[in-house]
């Protein structure tokens, strides 16, 4: 009981650490983004990305993941990185459909 106690113990402070810093990173891209720092930003998203990989609540993808994808695809399209901003566009939309930022700013980087 209570080794069962302690691995659910580490597995929840495990991912709140995960779900803390991808939130740390996506606030610290967005701080990038508006002072026009788009690599700074796009790498800020990057790590955010990856620290939500290691999070069970964001692992799965979904609305998180969509959004810090939408979000570095805004940088690569301020940068003019067309083919990289359409990927993490798409990339946002098979997340979450739902997303329809992305599918706007999909529509002017395949329009620019």
């Amino acid at each position: 009981m209570v080794l069962v106690l302690l691995v659910c113990t580490v597995a929840f402070m495990s991912t709140s650490c995960a779900l803390l810093m991808g939130d740390v990173c996506s606030l610290a891209g967005r701080r990038h983004f508006d002072n026009g720092a788009y690599q700074r930003a796009i790498r800020a998203y990057t790590a955010s990305l990856n620290w939500g990989r290691l999070s069970l609540l964001y692992g799965g993808g979904g609305r998180p993941t969509s959004l810090t994808l939408n979000l570095r695809g805004e940088a690569h399209l301020a940068m003019g990185n067309y083919s990289a901003a359409i990927a993490d566009f798409i990339a946002a939309l098979s997340f979450y459909p739902a997303n329809e930022t992305a599918n706007e700013n999909l529509a002017r980087a395949m329009n620019p």
